[in-house]
């Protein structure tokens, strides 16, 4: 067996978050250039299999994890498993040549196993903060109160094993946004070893196979959204702006969550049950979604990339994003050109998305066809996990 590579995030396939379709990404471009890669996750559902071979050269290893609501106690749990199983193994030329981490568990369980790795970030913990404190607004009385105090213990030990990760002398950081690094810079006072940007990819064979129908996509009018159904969406944003647009249109909703029956509920009491499909996971014919959608749309106030801007893209289809600014943190201003290639939301507001979901639906043809072209053009230029990897190899080898 040649090189062995070790990758770890918190979850893996067959879920098809913007992170777990990274990871993905990553070990194939990996296996594709020599090496033998191992995923390493936490098995949150009992229905998956401990171990599973993917694709050639590349297999999966999920490891058993009682299952808790708690963000911190969950926090701690994957600190644990992660670090057992480091501990156990020989990393070096014995056995794993290289660890590549994606979550925040994984690279403390480095850290505390003394493990040289490579750790790209997939969010900051304020970031991550503000996006759990959308779904901590349940309850009353001493429930609530408990639950602000678990939120706020979680924020700042995430924060401490953030800044300890930055200063650990074995990690070598990554972020895939100039957003990302302003974010990290700022929140502990970075002066050198600055995390390095490098842009991510997307997967080659899935997104882009097919060609653009422009004037089928033109005339159905469909808005996608493709990722978790979860509050730090900000999905009921989304469904108050879109009821706000008096124009026939649809909004398809791909992926699945804890928020799906509010989502519902809300959109039966809005009354666009009849205009908002949910399709469910839809894995396997995700790229025929993006390429039949008008426009797809990440409507989140927190994101550290949005890897379904670049799947779209490569299929095609323009995209809609918010741009950062007061209370917003998202790079959609690094990869939406306004006009050109999508539109960018100004502002947070719901009134502000529902006036760019409208400019999206009234688009003449000849400018959408343009943009289209557009779309598949940027993210062939600038984009791909060959570039990436290559990269990241160079640095960790430094």
């Amino acid at each position: 067996m040649g090189r062995q590579a070790l990758l770890i995030a918190n979850y893996a396939s067959p879920s098809i978050g913007g992170i777990e379709r990274s990871l993905d990404a990553i070990a194939q471009t990996l296996a594709d250039q020599g090496w033998f890669v191992t995923i390493l996750c936490t098995k949150h559902d009992p229905a998956l299999r401990d171990f599973e071979v993917l694709a050639k050269d590349v297999e999966i290893r999920r490891l058993d994890m009682a299952n808790t609501k708690v963000p911190i106690i969950r926090l701690l749990r994957q600190i644990r498993v992660f670090k057992k199983f480091l501990e156990t193994v020989e990393i070096g030329s014995n056995s794993y040549d290289i660890v590549i981490t994606r979550s925040l568990s994984a690279a403390t369980a480095c850290r505390y196993a003394d493990v040289s790795h490579l750790h790209v970030f997939s969010t900051t913990s304020e970031m991550e903060r503000k996006g759990l404190s959308k779904s901590d607004g349940s309850g009353w009385g001493v429930y609530r109160f408990v639950k602000s105090i678990l939120m706020y213990s979680y924020s700042k030990y995430s924060s401490i094993l953030e800044a300890k990760l930055l200063s650990y002398n074995k990690a070598k950081t990554f972020v895939f946004s100039r957003m990302m690094l302003r974010e990290l810079t700022r929140l502990h006072c970075l002066a050198d070893s600055l995390p390095r940007v490098l842009s991510p990819g997307y997967d080659e064979e899935l997104f882009g196979i097919e060609k653009k129908r422009v004037g089928k996509s033109f005339k159905r009018k469909q808005l996608l959204y493709v990722g978790r159904l979860a509050p730090e969406k900000n999905l009921e944003h989304l469904f108050q702006a879109f009821s706000r647009v008096d124009l026939k249109a649809e909004l398809i909703l791909v992926g699945d969550g804890p928020a799906e029956l509010e989502l519902r509920a809300l959109a039966k009491k809005l009354e666009i049950d009849d205009r908002v499909v949910f399709a469910g996971r839809a894995s396997k014919s995700l790229a025929g979604m993006y390429s039949s959608a008008l426009f797809t749309i990440l409507p989140t106030f927190y994101e550290s990339f949005g890897q379904v801007y670049l799947e779209s893209m490569a299929c095609g289809t323009p995209i809609i994003g918010i741009k950062s600014g007061i209370g917003v943190a998202t790079a959609a201003d690094e990869i939406i050109l306004h006009g050109e290639n999508g539109f960018l939301v100004e502002d947070k507001s719901i009134a502000g998305l529902a006036e760019t979901l409208e400019m999206a639906l009234l688009v003449d043809a000849a400018r959408y066809e343009k943009m289209c072209l557009k779309s598949s053009q940027i993210v062939a230029q600038k984009y791909g996990w060959g570039n990436f990897c290559k990269k990241l190899l160079n640095v960790g080898a430094e």
